[in-house]
């Protein structure tokens, strides 16, 4: 059976398992500064199997948090995760006319995933459930330059010859040139889906968002603190513009 955490923070590598987990510490970094009794509402907006909202109810136990996952193969793994959490509650569709306003909406490894017209109604999603106040997260993959290299060199050595562990699209990518080869798939329940993250280019995402979502701050993981060269992903903060 397909488990999430089994590519993410339970990879048989132990290195992306730690980065993995960094990163996902990293991701809280918005939230860190709330007291103890918060008691607001967070969404997290694609949430896979939870894992990050697992993390939030520990940290904030009387915050009311919405996991919206459209996958049903995903959220078994979540109902899994959220089961000892009861100020968590699962959606399997995010309803943004009888849905309230978020506080705090997280949206980590899902626009890589998906193609453009999926990607438009994600964001308009976003929009419709904030509130000019609402902080949104976006978690989003580097895949060029230093980071483009040595995460080819890693697929490489796992499953050479597929579209993003090639030498040449490896090379391409690494010059700041991601190949434009990201085939679409389908996940379960129908989902269109786009499996592989090379070719996604954060450049050309944070072109999309300029006009609707004003960005408060990025930074990087596993290194927040040095450019974004020299991070495996990145995290870019905003709001919606009034």
């Amino acid at each position: 059976m397909f488990r999430y955490s089994d590519l993410t923070v339970n990879d048989r590598n132990p290195i992306k398992r730690n980065l993995q987990r960094i990163r996902l510490q990293h991701a809280l970094k918005p939230i860190r500064d709330l007291p103890e009794n918060y008691s607001g509402n967070i969404l997290d907006f694609g949430a896979g199997d939870a894992y990050l909202c697992h993390q939030i109810a520990t940290l904030y136990p009387q915050a009311k948090i919405t996991v919206y996952e459209p996958s049903s193969e995903l959220r078994a793994q979540a109902t899994e995760n959220i089961k000892d959490h009861p100020n968590i509650t699962l959606l399997e569709n995010l309803d943004v006319r009888n849905t309230n306003k978020f506080d705090f909406i997280f949206c980590l490894e899902v626009m890589e995933h998906l193609p453009q017209k999926q990607t438009e109604l994600a964001l308009n999603q976003l929009l419709e459930v904030s509130s000019n106040s609402t902080k949104i997260l976006f978690g989003i993959p580097n895949e060029i330059y230093f980071a483009a290299f040595f995460k080819g060199i890693f697929r490489m050595t796992r499953r050479y010859g597929d579209v993003d562990a090639t030498p040449v699209n490896v090379l391409k990518a690494t010059l700041g040139y991601p190949p434009n080869l990201r085939p679409e798939s389908i996940f379960s329940d129908n989902l269109p889906y786009i499996y592989r993250h090379m070719g996604f280019d954060y450049r050309s995402f944070l072109n999309q968002i300029k006009d609707d979502f004003k960005i408060l701050n990025i930074y990087g993981s596993p290194f927040p603190y040095l450019a974004k060269i020299f991070n495996f992903e990145i995290f870019i903060l905003t709001q919606k513009f009034i």
